[in-house]
């Protein structure tokens, strides 16, 4: 109740001040009585430094476009930006009932700064998507702030305004903000942007043009979102014009010196030359984004992708294995390497139940049977577990499942008579390492069958690379490969590589190939009658290649977090995104250098 308040006040408050903004009656203007004015004193300008945001989103502006067209405007700003062309929008797919030009689920990534399986927000109500069990009356619907939230509460006098064309998006997700103006085309956003520049004093703007959309998807569109589309290109280049006068406008501002605006400009989407932008083509997920100020250096985000495999509750991958040359038995050493994606559950952990395989194999039902090993997760732990014919170990680290980004976990183990040595590593750090008391001989008689995932667990991780050796590899060997994407192929102890990308992919789409000839393919295994793999594409967020802030794919996940960072806004941990443009922080105190 207290929210749908809110949204009445604020509708209300929108439509007194909208009044003042575009009907052709102009506000009245009261003149301050002349005694209490004289006791007014002059406004000069403020000497305290202030942080400013102003965010365009150009609807279904594909990235690959703007850069081949190149307007003038926006080219200026490459000399000053922290920009990218090869932006990735949320993987997701708006059915016919769902399919409208506000995109639901990609403006919820980017106002909430959290991912679309979190958000689970995938319509015009903006509400998230979630079944709630009335036998349950305990369960909670997790809700996340958006921008606005995030702002007002770190610092109630900060005014936020939001100007859109959409009304779902501005009367179930921007209501909360201090003004919300709905237009009617991008001339009108245009002048309600120009008039708050020039007249008020907000803290963060956002606005969108949809002229780009409408021109890409209008009955009869020649070209859709492509550069052979004039009136696509043509809506593109007056965007751009818009863009200069804002520019314009806020260095004509009194207090412009101590104003440190940061200009963010990014698109929710692409699309194909045929109009469509409601699927997860590369083209429909093509997009941009820079961030502007005077101070910055220029500097293109060096993007890498990456690509992976859900393995999920209905679908897993087995290794037919008749000769066990994927076994842990006595004399025998097994070294597994597995570049892995958590997935959260609905309520934003990374704590799921105990004892999820991620890669071995087991005997029976369960990995309670003599003969069994694996890597496992045990809640927010990673384990090796052996059951051999005496005796059980269990080694584990804990607290290393806690992030949205790829990682790479290691395992080797090596059978010493009665006893196994085994080392854990995490992207190329040992993390637990030493000899347990377990007889292997037995092990050799595990299951003829290698599983990665299981059939059986819940839908925790991406898996982008498996791969094993039949000895224990050094330390360094295992530093040196966390991270790595293509490993050579020459060790002759590399018995096992599964790389799970679309060249790798059988046609049919149940099989992943063995890089190593001769030797066994990954096979689909799924509950779920006419399944496949699906490969899906990844920004790369392996710790080595972010560990440069200008090692960014642009999802829409990092937009908020930089905006917040900008503002001096804590980051909420629940926030998928990370920032990066604190590297250039030292930009930030130019006046030092004057």
């Amino acid at each position: 109740m207290k929210n749908i308040v809110k949204r009445l006040k604020n509708i209300i408050y929108l439509g007194m001040l909208s009044t003042c903004f575009f009907s052709n009656q102009s506000c009245t203007n009261y003149e301050t009585p002349p005694p209490i004015r004289a006791d007014i004193p002059e406004s000069g300008p403020s000497t305290s430094i202030r942080k400013k945001v102003l965010w365009i989103n150009i609807d279904g502006a594909a990235g690959q476009v703007v850069k081949d067209v190149s307007p003038a405007q926006i080219t200026a700003m490459l000399a000053h930006s922290k920009y990218s062309w090869a932006g990735l929008s949320d993987s997701r797919t708006l059915s016919d009932g769902h399919r409208q030009s506000e995109d639901p689920v990609n403006w919820s990534t980017l106002l909430t700064g959290v991912a679309p399986g979190i958000h689970t927000i995938s319509d015009g109500s903006y509400m998230p998507n979630i079944t709630l069990d009335p036998t349950k009356p305990e369960q909670t619907v997790a809700y996340y702030p958006n921008i606005m939230d995030y702002i007002a509460d770190a610092n109630p006098a900060y005014k936020t305004l939001c100007i859109t064309p959409w009304t779902d998006l501005n009367t179930n997700m921007l209501s909360n903000a201090a003004l919300t103006l709905t237009t009617k085309n991008d001339e009108e956003t245009k002048e309600a942007t120009l008039r708050s520049l020039q007249e008020d004093d907000y803290t963060f703007t956002l606005l969108s043009f949809s002229g780009m959309f409408h021109a890409a998807t209008a009955p009869g569109a020649a070209g859709g979102f492509s550069i052979k589309n004039p009136e696509y290109v043509a809506a593109l280049n007056q965007i751009d014009s818009y863009i200069g006068e804002f520019l314009q406008a806020i260095q004509e501002r009194k207090n412009f010196y101590y104003e440190d605006w940061l200009v963010v400009i990014t698109s929710n989407h692409g699309g194909t030359a045929e109009g469509e932008y409601e699927g997860k083509s590369e083209e429909e997920r093509n997009t941009f984004a820079l961030f502007y100020f005077p101070h910055y250096g220029t500097s293109e985000m060096k993007e890498e992708m990456m690509y992976g495999v859900a393995m999920s509750s209905t679908v897993g991958g087995v290794v037919n294995d008749p000769d066990r040359i994927y076994s842990l038995g006595a004399g025998k050493s097994l070294t597994m390497e597995i570049i892995m994606q958590m997935k959260p559950n609905s309520s934003n952990s990374y704590t799921y139940a105990n004892w999820k395989m991620i890669i071995g194999k087991y005997k029976g039902n369960s990995g309670a049977t003599e003969g069994s090993w694996g890597i496992y997760r045990q809640s927010n732990r990673f384990d090796i577990y052996i059951r051999g014919s005496s005796g059980t170990t269990q080694p584990q680290v804990s607290n290393i499942f806690g992030d949205p980004y790829w990682h790479t976990y290691s395992a080797g183990m090596q059978s010493i008579g009665n006893r196994i040595a085994y080392k854990i590593f995490y992207d190329g750090e040992n993390k637990n390492s030493n000899t347990a008391s377990v007889t292997a001989a037995d092990v050799t008689t595990d299951a003829d069958v290698l599983r990665i995932g299981n059939s059986n667990s819940d839908p925790t991780f991406y898996v982008a690379e498996v791969r094993l050796w039949d000895a224990l590899l050094d330390d360094e060997v295992m530093t040196d490969n966390a991270g790595k994407l293509d490993i050579s192929l020459d060790d002759p102890h590399l018995i096992g590589y599964w790389k799970f990308v679309p060249e790798a992919l059988s046609e049919d789409g149940k099989t992943i190939s063995n890089q190593i000839e001769g030797k066994p393919d990954l096979e689909l295994s799924s509950t779920t009658a006419g399944a496949t793999f699906t490969v899906d594409k990844f920004p790369n967020t392996l710790p080595y290649y972010l560990s440069k802030p200008e090692n960014v794919v642009m999802e829409h996940t990092l937009i908020a977090p930089q905006i917040l960072y900008w503002l001096g806004v804590k980051i909420d941990s629940k926030l998928t995104g990370r920032v990066f443009l604190s590297g250039y922080s030292e930009a930030e105190e130019w006046r030092e250098y004057e």
